[in-house]
This record gives C-alpha cells, structure tokens and sequence, in this order.
C-alpha cells in the first residue's frame, strides 16, 4: 500500500513541475509516459523501498532544481530533509546527495553546495558512528554478507552486475543521457566561467 501510494506522488509531483515548469500539456503527457514505466509498478508490488528511493530522488531534483531558481530558504530545508531520507533509505543512497553537491558547484551555487556538504558530512559520520556502536560495523550488514574476497575480485563481481543491468535493463540508455548533459552542463560551466 505504501509502494502503491509513494508511485502515485510521484508521478504526481512530477506532473506539479512540468506543469509549472513548461505547461499542463507537457505535463499530462510527461505524467502519462512516466506512470507507463514498468519498472515503477513492478517496484511498487515488489514490497521494497524502491518507489520510497524514487519518490525521494524525483523531489529531490524538483527541490534542488527550485532552491537554483529561487534561492529559498524553504527550498535548501527541504533539500537537507530529502539528503537525509536518502542518504538513510539505502546503503547507496549517499551518492545521490553527492551528485546533487556536485550539481550546485556546476550550477554556480558554492554556498549551497557548502551548506549541503555541511549536512552530508554531518549525517555521514551520525550515521556510521551509530552503526558502529549498533552493529560493531562501520557499513551495513548487507555491504559484508554480499561482498567477500579480495578487492580485485568484488571490483571485478561489480563490474559484471553494473554491465548485466546495463544490458538487460537498459541502464546504458540513462548513462548516455546523463553523461552527455554532464558533458553539456560543464561545458556551459567553463564558458560561463571563461566569457
């Protein structure tokens, strides 16, 4: 039932910023095409926290996108809150604030990306103290029953479920994307920095 609710926000708050962003057109079909996406209802019926990750990282991008444009306090709030719902919703979900970071410097916002650094660094070390004082572990449980071996070996074990996803899931598409705006957006970066 949660699964089911946090798709539904999603796409809904999705289909809020296209709207106001560009026009309600664009955003029933943009609204439309993402609620056709198989992985998000196989997601919702499969009981994790997949369409938990994908509510935070779809508001996190509209709020980071917002706190750019508007510079709100309101807005670099609800940035920390998502860092923070993300960072302990999974195991890996430290990267998508550290992309965000990234982002502001990109997007010429040091403050904010020193503010949200502050935060990050914060929660981080929070985080794996308690684990460690919990668990006797500095990373979770997870992280050592499905990793063993030397670090060439889990090195290599990555490199091989990174390409199955890839080629069966079609991940390599949203790389291509998001290596050729990451390309874009720097390129707009130096020549503003440089003009």
């Amino acid at each position: 039932i949660l699964n089911i609710l946090f798709a539904v926000s999603t796409v809904f708050i999705f289909y809020k910023y296209i709207k106001i962003r560009f026009s309600l057109q664009k955003a029933v079909i943009a609204a439309f095409l993402l609620s056709l996406s198989p992985g998000i209802w196989s997601g919702a019926a499969s009981g994790l926290e997949t369409i938990f990750v994908l509510f935070i990282q779809v508001g996190f991008w509209i709020t980071i996108e917002s706190a750019v444009t508007n510079g709100k306090a309101s807005d670099l709030r609800n940035l920390y809150a998502l860092m923070i719902l993300s960072i302990l919703s999974r195991a890996d979900g430290f990267i998508l604030p550290l992309i965000g970071i990234l982002y502001l410097l990109i997007k010429d916002k040091a403050r904010m990306a020193f503010y949200c650094s502050i935060c990050f660094a914060a929660v981080i070390a929070a985080y794996f103290l308690w684990r460690l004082s919990y668990y006797g572990y500095l990373f979770p449980n997870t992280y050592y029953v499905k990793i063993a071996g030397p670090l060439i070996s889990r090195i290599a074990e990555a490199i091989s479920r990174f390409e199955f996803v890839c080629r069966i899931n079609g991940l390599w598409v949203y790389i291509i994307f998001i290596a050729l705006s990451t390309i874009e957006s720097l390129r707009d970066a130096i020549r503003r920095g440089s003009g």
